[in-house]
């Protein structure tokens, strides 16, 4: 069966992963270096075994349950694509407000119960 949760991130952790990789392009850019910010991630998540969770979950995001990996470490909650290897967002522990179960029924608009 599949698990439900929704996430509360501070509404500055939103987008953390895409303002990092901005960052550290225009770093290397100043060190002289051809380094660039590419439209896929290529960042690998990590091993489950440094994890304190890992599993792929349906997330609620922009307003409907998604399929995600999540990979919970000490310092960060990383997202990938469902299996995926690769991280596309991350945020930071400490910019998470709530993280909850959930039941898609909960959330369904009144024309779709």
């Amino acid at each position: 069966a599949d698990s439900y949760i929704t996430l509360a991130p501070r509404q500055a952790a939103i987008g953390t992963w895409a303002r990092m990789r901005q960052l550290n392009a225009e770093s290397e850019a100043k060190k002289g270096s051809n380094f660039e910010v590419k439209d896929s991630f290529d960042h690998p998540m990590p091993k489950p075994i440094h994890c304190l969770k890992d599993a792929d979950l349906k997330v609620f995001l922009q307003n409907q349950f998604q399929a995600r990996r999540i990979a919970l470490s000490a310092e960060m909650l990383y997202l990938s694509w469902p299996q995926g290897e690769s991280v596309v967002d991350l945020i930071p522990n400490n910019e998470i407000i709530d993280v909850s179960r959930a039941r898609p029924e909960d959330w369904a608009r009144p024309e779709d119960k």
